[in-house]
């Protein structure tokens, strides 16, 4: 059956046993089959129409469908099919009905009213929300990114309004979710060698001073109030080149004694004339062999030392005038 299924599924052929000659579904008897017996006027076919067949000895006859006011389309569609009797068309229509239904066949939608297709159930999409949810898994999350829950329930309810099935949808929000991860990836990496090529360049800027500059910025964000309740924005802070030269300058405008001590205590009020002359001759003893030698490498960064120094000398000596 499904082999002749397959040969007329969609033209409607007469299937096997039904063509002249043969004994067909309501047809006439071997060797009648709906044509004219031999030597006589022709017979009637199913429906009183007149069989169609060639009388013997004589000229052609009228189809058989021809006294049933077909149109054109239908009338050449018969004629392509060589039924020869409304039995074995009957017959054929029915068998494809059967097996139509038997294997779930859908009908074809409309492209210019495709979602009042109700052909979507038949493809996992469910008219609730709820139940099209569970049916498209959250994506696994990778290097340790974590999903947008707003990205995601705006995903499941476009695809939900738009009747997209589940396992549509599904590929679509991995591919849009591991795009997402891979620029996030990207960005990250980038922006660590930023960082990376910043902090290299200040380290050089500020040679054997950096630990020391570095300390005057964390306490000058300390007195802000930057890590005052949680150190990890204070690392944070830290972490950008950028920020830590910016207040490694502010700390030092402002002076040793203004800025909290190493352990974050009390803000202070200015290192003492005295106590910054000491420091000022010591450092300007201990570096005299540069200070005399221009051509020194270490010149340019013990002149700026000797010279923030003196600022912030003269600085405290207008503070208690």
């Amino acid at each position: 059956m499904l082999r002749n299924f397959e040969l007329y599924r969609y033209g409607l052929r007469a299937p096997e046993g039904a063509a002249a000659g043969g004994a067909g579904a309501g047809g006439s008897p071997a060797g009648g089959g709906g044509g004219t017996p031999a030597g006589g006027g022709g017979t009637t076919g199913a429906g009183g129409a007149p069989s169609g067949g060639t009388p013997a000895g004589g000229g052609g006859a009228a189809p058989w469908y021809s006294s049933f006011n077909l149109d054109g389309d239908s009338t050449t569609y018969l004629a392509s099919k060589n039924f020869d009797g409304l039995a074995p068309l009957v017959k054929s229509a029915s068998m494809y009905e059967t097996l139509a239904r038997d294997r779930k066949a859908m009908v074809k939608p409309d492209p210019t009213k495709l979602l009042e297709w109700d052909g979507f159930t038949e493809l996992g999409y469910d008219p609730d929300p709820a139940k099209y949810a569970t049916k498209v898994p959250k994506p696994t999350m990778e290097n340790g990114h974590v999903l947008n829950e707003e990205f995601w329930n705006g995903m499941l309810k476009a695809g939900h309004e738009a009747k997209v099935p589940p396992a549509q949808l599904q590929a679509v929000a991995n591919w849009a979710v591991q795009w997402g991860n891979q620029l996030a990836t990207a960005n990250e990496a980038k922006l660590s060698g930023e960082i990376a090529a910043a902090e290299g360049a200040l380290r050089k800027e500020w040679g054997n001073d950096y630990d020391t500059k570095r300390t005057v910025a964390k306490r000058a964000f300390q007195l802000l109030g930057i890590g005052a309740e949680d150190t990890r924005h204070l690392e944070v802070a830290l972490g950008s080149p950028g920020l830590v030269k910016a207040f490694a300058r502010l700390g030092e405008l402002l002076g040793e004694e203004q800025l909290p001590g190493a352990s974050g205590g009390s803000v202070g009020f200015g290192r003492s004339p005295s106590t910054i002359t000491a420091e000022l001759k010591k450092w300007e003893t201990d570096n005299v062999s540069v200070i005399k030698d221009r051509r020194d490498p270490r010149y340019e960064d013990v002149m700026a030392r000797r010279q923030k120094l003196i600022d912030e000398l003269e600085r405290a000596g207008r503070g208690r005038t």
